[in-house]
């Protein structure tokens, strides 16, 4: 039954009620009722008092002459008052005229941020007939959906709502929004990390644009197919200097452009993959990793610069990944031509001559069984003598069980004579 309450204590507010006027014979046979010791009673919300449920209850209670009442004491807050008044209404009691019944949804659309479908339940009709009735309401139009309710500073946090596996409608509720707002703009901002990115931003500046991690950025990115680019692939196998682009990686002796690694890593590549640099110096291809959508790469030097790379000697096994890496990137310092200019040690590749860096790297091209392998190499001249290392070592690569797949020819700030070559290889597992 629940608990007793004073008439005196109990609050009306014109806000909840759903018809205009009371119904007399509904009074009379409340009165009836009580004076017979018999009634239902009415739902209030714990705390304020407000009724909810029993307007006719209330005028035969005071009819009767009584000062107290039973109450059902409901634990709600104040968005949730009026549905409830809806569903309390549809579930028993006078039931509400076709213009009550009317007026009362286009009031839950305008103010309780309920979706149509919601309302629809709630009244117990279908969504059609709803969105007939909105319809036919000219003080309903499609900017009363509440989308000017949800604050250009809210969506981020929608965002990540979203991301974290809560639902459009849970969203919603959240922040007391129809739950086509939410799905639309939550599109229309989707649209927009992808619009930022794709003028050439990279991801860690579309997130400080858009109050968001570059993770975040990253996740919404996924969702896009085909994948999103923020710079234009180079055609053929024949591809023109790139400048160093000091956005990836730190100051290195030997940095490559990143628009290389870019143009390497999407085509050799795909979304979901793991990149292994084992010969990560500067961490650039770490950096353009983690810019493009989707990638995780893992980078190993003998003298690391960064934290996010880890010491380890490559002469002395594969380097220690906790997953099975698909695409191998080996950029290594080669025949003693930076000598000098890394760490001493009896594994510095960079100064060792020809054959002492072939026989190394041989070891090298054999620690793994399967995936992609991408050389970046130059061809050597020194002393009048020319030395085609990046033929040399291609013949090494099949001599481990490698298939040659193709060469990719780049000048990265040589001279026609000591052009580069990238060499991509790769055999199943």
């Amino acid at each position: 039954m629940g608990v007793k309450a004073k008439l005196a204590d109990l609050v009306l507010d014109d806000r909840l009620k759903l018809r205009g006027g009371l119904n007399l014979d509904a009074v009379e046979r409340y009165r009836q009722l009580y004076l017979a010791g018999k009634t239902k009673a009415i739902v209030i919300q714990r705390g304020t008092m407000l009724i909810l449920d029993g307007h006719h209850r209330l005028e035969a209670a005071k009819q009767a002459g009584l000062s107290e009442v039973w109450v059902e004491e409901r634990d709600l807050p104040d968005h949730a008052l009026l549905p409830e008044v809806l569903k309390l209404n549809r579930d028993h009691g006078v039931p509400l005229s076709r213009e009550e019944r009317d007026r009362a949804i286009r009031r839950l659309y305008r103010e309780s941020g309920l979706a149509q479908s919601q309302i629809a339940e709630l009244v117990g009709l279908s969504q059609q007939w709803v969105s007939n009735i909105l319809a036919d309401d000219d003080t309903v139009t499609c900017n009363d959906d509440r989308r000017m309710k949800l604050q250009d500073e809210d969506i981020p946090a929608v965002a990540r709502l979203l991301l974290a596996g809560a639902t459009h409608e849970e969203v919603a509720q959240r922040f007391g929004v129809a739950r086509t707002t939410i799905t639309t703009r939550w599109a229309d901002f989707r649209d927009k990390v992808k619009t930022a990115y794709k003028v050439g931003a990279l991801k860690r500046e579309v997130a400080v644009q858009l109050n968001l991690t570059a993770e975040e950025v990253d996740a919404i990115l996924r969702g896009y197919d085909p994948e999103p680019l923020n710079f234009t692939p180079v055609i053929g196998s024949l591809w023109a200097g790139f400048k160093i682009d000091d956005r990836f990686g730190q100051r290195h002796p030997g940095n490559v452009p990143a628009e290389l690694v870019r143009n390497i890593l999407y085509y050799h590549s795909r979304p979901g993959d793991v990149i292994l640099d084992p010969f990560a110096g500067g961490g650039v291809v770490l950096d353009v990793a983690q810019d493009m959508v989707n990638r995780k790469a893992y980078g190993f030097d003998l003298d690391p610069k960064r934290d996010d790379n880890g010491r380890w000697d490559i002469l002395a096994g594969p380097p220690p990944v906790p997953e099975k890496p698909d695409l191998i990137f080996l950029d290594p310092p080669y025949a003693d031509m930076l000598r000098g200019k890394y760490l001493p040690h009896p594994s510095q590749l960079g100064d060792l001559d020809v054959d002492g860096f072939l026989d190394a790297m041989t070891k090298v091209f054999g620690y793994w069984d399967s995936g992609t392998l991408v050389l970046l190499m130059g061809c050597l001249q020194r002393g009048g003598e020319f030395f085609a290392l990046p033929f040399e070592s291609a013949k090494r690569m099949e001599a481990a069980g490698w298939r040659v797949t193709g060469w990719l020819v780049n000048e990265v700030n040589r001279p026609g004579s000591e052009t580069a070559v990238t060499l991509a290889a790769y055999r199943k597992a």
